[in-house]
């Protein structure tokens, strides 16, 4: 890494250089190892860091060009200070009107006196070079309007950034706050990244995250550890892990065969994970065996010999973790039962209609055991859960008979009545009836819609000083901030597939707006400034306590209140967000051998054009909008019209389908030419 400093008046001036370093897993927990050498500093880790341990060799070398640095600490800054009291590299130049700084790492180790590389690079190469690959990994995004509506062109912009934010969470898991550790969550990739290349048709990557993920699933129970790190980190990882973990591989692996009809990939042989020694396997296994002890965990999850997963260790807000062996034993998510519900019956589906390959009777007959499976954990949701009232957020079913629910209008003891995940996923799944979605779409509309989005329950969980009595972080936590605020961005993100399910344009495309950074005070007019180029977690009211944010939490639903960004980054609502616009809003979608479009926009972005890639083509997708979410009434490619087909969905059936055959005899002659769609609603 190269920091170029140059005066515009080419006046010579000194400088100081400030940095932190960790060469450990945490702050300051342990010294870093630090020589000069042949004029440059060595940066290592010391001994007892799992850095060390990894990869002893690794190491930084830091060197200036153009001018002479002196090694000072923080004491340059504050005199006053101890030694080491607040440990900060600082390195002071001698007057320069135009110098670099360089970082390099190696993991064989800086000797000093390597010389740097032969073609040093040239900022504007390297900008195009960059600019050129983050442009073929969008697919060649480019969203447009002949009016140049202000929604439409920050979305436009906020492409690229929601795409670098997602390579981020990808490929060095951190963020800005969070900026330790570096591990996949097992839920996180299976949703951010892999979304995020299903959405763009780079399906290597998701079957690389596939194959990554199911050889970290343990031999001896079937389960996945929460989170796990990787290269030579592989042995650090969370063994335990919450009741949704065991569901999101089996999801987007159904997700991956349905964008791609490759049914192959269950032949892929692949390690299992030692649960004791964090270890591969030396025996293989096909993907297939694999997924079958995965479904036998599912199935050992269920209570009292219904289709309901016990809660476990918790699902996906972290801050409901519960608090007592006997809640983990015998409460119910709700959302996760609405999410096993959606991954078996996609899988069992997929699988049914197997036909062709050398084991298709076999994945027929696997596949008809899931369908029969979906339709009991439906049944059982519908008797227990009672969606033609209020979905509860929980049941605690110690007693199969009389199942209490929480987060629910009966709920006395929670003070809490509405939880939103529930609601959406089983929108999501296709789960209930379109009158049931139409009257939770309702209540949320009612109990959890805020100006800045859509929060995770009516309430903040009841905080007294810190005591856990049902869940963890929830009444632990001292920060009105991320999911203890209730407005978890992720949270609002899949509001936004929901609505897209149930045909709602207007609310897709102004929940779009409102997560938006980019210019968010044209959409939130109580949101403070903020960083307009990074993916934020949470809107988080602007409250100093727990206490005074349970006495003004009205404020933040009247939009008095002002509320700032959460955490930055790190997370897998970048992939999940564009996903959503690409696939759900903008409708673009590739399902095996055929082209979905099926836009659910307002009638006001009439003349709308979508620049992307469809298997391999370059095309230009305008929108002839009548009315707002209107069905498909035509489709042109290149000038002629073009027969499709009707796709089948739960709460509509608006969009149309093409088969992939059908549209290589409609493309223009030339590879490389722009192909024009046009699709009139």
């Amino acid at each position: 890494m190269r920091l170029e400093i140059k005066s515009a008046s080419h006046l010579p001036r000194r400088y100081l250089v400030t940095a932190q370093i960790t060469m450990s897993d945490r702050d300051y927990e342990l010294p870093y190892a630090l020589r000069q050498q042949d004029g440059s500093l060595i940066v290592s880790a010391s001994e007892g860091s799992p850095i060390r341990e990894a990869y002893p060799e690794l190491s930084y070398r830091i060197n200036a060009q153009g001018t002479e640095m002196v090694l000072k600490d923080e004491r340059r800054l504050m005199p006053g200070l101890a030694p080491s009291a607040a440990p900060l590299l600082v390195l002071e130049t001698s007057p320069s009107a135009a110098w670099s700084l360089r970082i390099g790492g190696r993991l064989d180790g800086w000797r000093g006196s390597e010389p740097d590389p032969a073609e040093p690079m040239v900022f504007e190469s390297e900008k195009n070079g960059y600019r050129a690959g983050m442009a073929k990994l969008m697919n060649h995004f480019r969203l447009e309007h002949p009016q140049d509506v202000a929604s439409v062109r920050r979305l436009d912009m906020l492409a690229w950034w929601y795409t670098h934010n997602m390579r981020v969470h990808f490929a060095v898991p951190h963020g800005l706050e969070q900026y330790g550790g570096a591990a996949w969550g097992t839920r996180d990739v299976c949703q951010g990244p892999a979304e995020y290349f299903l959405a763009v048709q780079h399906y290597e990557a998701v079957k690389d995250i596939i194959r990554t993920v199911y050889a970290h699933q343990y031999e001896a129970s079937g389960g996945w550890p929460q989170w796990f790190m990787f290269d030579r980190y592989y042995r650090v990882q969370q063994e335990e892990s919450h009741g949704d973990i065991i569901v999101w591989p089996l999801k987007l692996l159904g997700d991956y065969m349905a964008a791609t009809g490759d049914l192959s990939i269950l032949d892929t042989e692949l390690p299992y994970t030692d649960e004791d020694t964090f270890e591969p396997t030396r025996q293989k296994h096909s993907l297939y065996d694999h997924v079958l002890k995965q479904m036998d965990y599912i199935r050992s999850r269920f209570l009292h010999g219904t289709s309901l997963s016990s809660y476990g260790d918790g699902d996906w807000d972290d801050t409901l973790q519960p608090a007592s062996a006997e809640l983990r034993a015998y409460m119910v998510s709700s959302w996760t039962v609405a999410l096993t519900y959606q991954a078996v019956r996609q899988l069992g589906g997929l699988l049914a209609a197997a036909d062709g390959g050398a084991r298709s009777s076999q994945h027929a007959a696997f596949g008809a055991e899931l369908l029969k499976l979906a339709g009991g954990i439906r049944e059982d949701f519908h008797r227990y859960m009672n969606p033609d009232e209020v979905i509860p957020g929980f049941l605690y079913m110690e007693d199969a008979r009389h199942p209490d629910k929480w987060l629910h209008p009966t709920d006395e003891r929670t003070g809490i009545q509405y939880r939103l995940l529930p609601m959406t996923r089983s929108m999501i799944a296709g789960l209930i009836t379109p009158e049931q979605a139409e009257a939770h779409y309702a209540l949320i509309k009612r109990e959890l819609s805020f100006p800045d989005g859509v929060r995770l329950m009516n309430r903040p969980a009841a905080y007294e000083g810190g005591v856990s009595t049902r869940f963890k972080r929830a009444e632990q936590a001292a920060n009105f901030g991320r999911e203890i605020g209730l407005q978890y961005v992720h949270a609002h993100i899949r509001f936004i597939e929901a609505m897209a399910k149930l045909g709602k344009p207007d609310e897709a495309w102004q929940a779009l707006q409102v997560v938006n950074p980019i210019g968010i005070a044209h959409s939130v007019p109580n949101a403070e400034l903020r960083q307009s180029n990074a993916y934020f977690s949470s809107s988080d009211g602007r409250f100093a306590t727990r206490y005074e944010a349970a006495a003004r939490f009205e404020e933040l639903r009247q939009g008095t209140a002002a509320v700032k960004g959460g955490w930055r980054i790190y997370s897998s609502g970048p992939g999940i967000y564009m996903n959503q616009l690409i696939s759900n809003v903008l409708g673009i979608r590739v399902a095996a051998d055929v082209l979905q479009l099926d836009p659910v926009l307002p009638a006001e972005l009439d003349g709308m054009s979508f620049r992307f890639a469809v298997a391999g083509r370059s095309v230009r997708i305008l929108y002839s909008l009548s009315r707002s979410g209107g069905e498909i009434r035509r489709v042109a490619v290149n000038g002629e019209e073009a027969p499709f087909g009707r796709i089948a969905g739960s709460y509509r059936s608006t969009g149309a389908e093409l088969p992939l055959t059908e549209l290589e005899r409609l493309w223009l002659s030339d590879a490389e030419a722009v192909n024009e769609i046009v699709i009139e609603a």
